[in-house]
């Protein structure tokens, strides 16, 4: 028989692992990381479950404006979830009116003092949105 010609740590993944089973030292730190990973993979999805608001006025225009994306608008990437198969914006008013109130705002509102309808703020948006389209804007 020949004895077998590799060493102890010759490629990428026997270096990785050769000691792992007298390093216990390292289990936590590879715990932590694993956990880490999952509270950042949940972090991304709760942000993709958020209304946007627009911050930034130092433009005249908001990013979502017409006049800015026309003519790239169809370069931009489209949702990456569509669960309810329209074609409108995650955040435009017609698809979020009925539910904006029931998306996750706090992480701890035991009350559900976020998760409550604001009617003047619904009024607001429906007279916005009926002016956009007699102007032809929306």
């Amino acid at each position: 028989r020949v004895p077998n010609p590799q060493k102890p740590g010759d490629t990428p993944m026997r270096f990785l692992v050769r000691r792992l089973g007298h390093a216990y030292e390292l289990y936590p730190l590879f715990i932590l990381t694993g956990a880490w990973f999952v509270v950042f993979c949940y972090t991304v999805y709760y942000s993709f479950e958020k209304i946007e608001i627009w911050l930034d006025r130092s433009q005249e225009q908001a990013p979502w404006d017409w006049s800015r994306i026309r003519n790239n608008y169809w370069k931009k990437p489209t949702l990456l979830f569509d669960t309810e198969g329209q074609e409108q914006a995650p955040w435009d008013w017609s698809r979020i009116r009925n539910n904006y109130w029931k998306k996750p705002t706090l992480l701890f509102d035991t009350e559900g003092v976020s998760h409550q309808r604001i009617p003047i703020m619904e009024t607001l948006q429906d007279e916005m949105l009926e002016a956009a389209k007699k102007r032809g804007t929306r």
